[in-house]
């Protein structure tokens, strides 16, 4: 499954690329983490919209960056179409299996979490992995996602501004949590874990060795 095929004859990157076995381990390992770890902070989510109602729903909100983390890593890591789709539902898949209250409406939203986190790298071509495109793909998660949990916990029946200044702050914390992610991930592609993928081949140059 190696990827040295990404690119054709006249130097053009592909749309639809392979993805190597090692990236498909990361993807995983990196969804189930983001998952499994974020089950309890969906305990404490619900406990404060229980004990203060709308307010609790935006306070909420600014941690909820989290959750988009596991899109916006696939993707930067591995700079490949769908990977963020792939991350978010494997984290979907994980935050169930580990107790999530919210049951199957998760995997509604952590796909549309990754298709949009897809679609911010998208509008650059797959080709630029500066910040900005991080904050993009970042703040761009809450946008499909928050419309399904909004419904769910029956937002939608409340005031327009609380609607809209909720998904505002949805929106900052992905973006914020978008930086925080991806600077980890660049210190730690530097011990070589990350091995054959984009970031790694980026971070350690000649040190870095593709995947087998």
């Amino acid at each position: 499954m190696s990827g040295h095929n990404d690119t054709n004859a006249t130097g053009k990157k592909k749309v639809f690329q392979k993805f190597t076995t090692s990236e498909l381990v990361i993807m995983a390992v990196i969804g189930i983490v983001f998952g499994v770890c974020g089950t309890p902070i969906v305990f404490v989510g619900r406990f404060f919209m229980t004990a203060m109602g709308s307010v609790g729903w935006i306070g909420f909100a600014a941690v909820l960056g989290w959750f988009y983390l596991a899109g916006v890593l696939g993707a930067y890591i591995t700079r490949k179409p769908g990977a963020a789709i792939i991350a978010e539902v494997i984290s979907g898949v994980a935050q169930i299996l580990s107790g999530n209250p919210n049951g199957a409406i998760v995997l509604i939203t952590t796909f549309l979490q990754g298709l949009m986190a897809d679609a911010a790298f998208a509008v650059g071509g797959y080709r630029k992995w500066t910040m900005p495109f991080v904050c993009l793909s970042g703040a761009s998660s809450a946008l499909l996602g928050y419309w399904v949990d909004a419904y769910f916990f029956g937002i939608t029946e409340t005031t327009t501004a609380l609607i809209l200044g909720a998904i505002a702050v949805r929106m900052l914390s992905g973006a914020l949590f978008g930086i925080l992610g991806v600077a980890i991930f660049k210190a730690v592609a530097k011990s070589g874990v990350l091995r054959g993928t984009a970031l790694d081949k980026e971070v350690r140059g000649d040190k870095a060795r593709p995947a087998k």
